[in-house]
């Protein structure tokens, strides 16, 4: 599936706290109908909680959620919310116009 690939694919830089090794293993417990998750680099879990052909949602740490969408055109949005109780949530979207080959060496 696409949008597991890209996953994949998305460097460092944009997922941090998720390694390939983290991702690789919350896509097999995902389709395996296991609960999807990993221990992120902060010593945390992280969790896949929902995926589509074009989305893909995960409860990144107690505080922040990050998803992949794939637009209709193949633009890719990156989007990371911060949770914070004493304001309203930060969100950060990066969005990537190339698609996938945006992430291809």
């Amino acid at each position: 599936m696409l949008i597991d690939s890209l996953f994949l694919l998305l460097p460092m830089s944009e997922l941090p706290l998720l390694d390939r090794s983290a991702r690789l293993d919350m896509l097999d417990y995902y389709a395996a109908s296991l609960p999807a998750r990993a221990t992120n680099a902060l010593g945390g879990e992280s969790i896949l909680t929902a995926k589509t052909d074009s989305t893909l949602s995960i409860h990144l740490t107690d505080v922040s959620d990050w998803q992949l969408t794939v637009l209709p055109d193949g633009t890719l949005l990156c989007t990371h919310t911060l949770h914070v109780a004493s304001r309203p949530d930060i969100v950060r979207t990066r969005r990537y116009d190339k698609g996938i080959s945006k992430f291809e060496n």
